[in-house]
This record gives structure tokens, sequence and C-alpha cells, in this order.
């Protein structure tokens, strides 16, 4: 399985960042995995990273969830230029099985991979895979 320097999870369920830090742990994904309660306190954790110059604080990997208060995952995605450039991946990681939440996240190109909640290692081997390929 591929490996990170930086995971971030980005939601707004404290219970769902323990849990899922607690599988990115178990499968050793990651040497730090991070966390932000929604899109505007991710984009300042990016936004602090790239002005310090700080490569190795800049998550490679981020899990997105899309329902959050202040910025969900969708103005999250618009705003992330950080994103854009492709250095780091995002996988959407939501409870909502909606095929046009699903369809409206795959039309940014930063988004490799969509997943339902709840985390387990297996989906993340599956989202792994999927976009190594590519």
């Amino acid at each position: 399985m591929m490996k990170f320097n930086k995971v971030l999870l980005v939601d707004d369920d404290e219970i769902s960042n323990f849990i899922n830090t607690q599988v990115l742990m178990d499968i050793n994904l990651a040497d730090d995995i991070m966390v932000a309660m929604n899109g505007q306190e991710a984009l300042e954790l990016l936004r602090e990273s790239y002005e310090t110059d700080d490569t190795f604080g800049r998550p490679e990997l981020i899990f997105l969830d899309l329902n959050m208060p202040i910025m969900d995952g969708f103005s999250f995605l618009q705003a992330c230029e950080f994103c854009k450039n492709g250095n780091i991946k995002v996988v959407v990681l939501s409870s909502s099985t909606n095929s046009k939440d699903m369809e409206a996240a795959q039309r940014f190109p930063q988004v490799k991979y969509y997943l339902n909640k709840p985390l387990t290692a297996d989906k993340v081997e599956q989202a792994l895979a999927a976009f190594s390929s590519n």
C-alpha cells in the first residue's frame, strides 16, 4: 500500500475524524494525519503550509466530506487553488449516496475517488488502487 507523509481529514464530525484517524493509523497510510473541521479550516492549513514553503507540512492526500457548516466540500474544491495543480489528491468521503452529489464531485479534476462512509481499510485500498492506476 502507498504511504504518504501527511493526510488531511476534512469533516465536521469529531467522532468520524477520530474513527477515520484510527483506520488510517492502523493501515499505516501516513506519517502524520491532520484534521480540519470544515473547508475553511482546511484552506487555512494549506495556505499556511504554502506561505511558509513547508513542503513536508502539506498533505498529499485529502479525505473530504461534502456536507459541513462554514464551508462545505464543494466550496472547498472550488476555492482550493492548491489542490488544482495535481499535487494533492482528493478522495471525497461522504454519507451522501445521491448520484447528483457523486457526479458533481467527480467534475472536479482533483477528486480522484468517491467513497461512502464509513471509512474502512478496504475502501482506502480501493481508492488508492483506482487513482494510482491513472
